[in-house]
């Protein structure tokens, strides 16, 4: 009975351990988040004499501002360089396969392409979007969690610090 029940905990142990670290991943970063956003709310703090609370808020509507604004200011430019991508890149594409047809191995690869079965290839790639979404989600997920971790540590710190200590004995 010590036997399964050692291996159980031991196996659980594992799997927690393995799918955890992205958890801990995003629990320090957040941490590292709070870390900047208390030592400048500090700052402001000893030199505007504002209570805590609100040189922290201070700091983080300054944040979501500065994002904000440097969003609106590069933002056009960044869908201009994509628009011209997205019109170069046909052009671009044509003359590569013109370049590619007029090489001697041409020949040798279209023999043994021919070949080749392109269906197992176009399920892979139709499933491709679905990741894509998938990912972007995932990422939106990570950054809110970040920063509503990093809120929280820059709010209280005492707090979670002598919890995270009540942890080791």
């Amino acid at each position: 009975m010590k036997v399964a029940q050692l291996t159980f905990i031991t196996v659980f142990v594992s799997t927690v351990l393995i799918w955890a670290h992205d958890t801990f991943l995003l629990l320090f970063t957040g941490a590292l988040l709070a870390i900047v956003l208390h030592s400048t709310a500090a700052g402001i703090s000893r030199f505007i004499r504002l209570p805590q609370p609100v040189s922290l808020a201070v700091v983080v509507l300054g944040s979501v501002c500065l994002i904000f604004f440097l969003g609106v200011w590069s933002g056009p430019v960044f869908l201009l360089q994509l628009t011209d991508l997205a019109a170069s890149l046909p052009h671009a594409i044509d003359e590569l396969l013109r370049r590619y047809h007029t090489t001697p191995w041409n020949t040798w690869v279209a023999q043994h392409v021919n070949a080749f079965d392109m269906t197992e290839v176009w399920k892979v790639a139709s499933g491709a979007g679905s990741w894509i979404l998938g990912s972007a989600v995932s990422g939106l997920a990570a950054v809110s969690i970040i920063l509503f971790t990093g809120v929280c540590f820059a709010s209280e710190p005492k707090i979670y610090v002598n919890g995270f200590l009540l942890l080791f004995p």
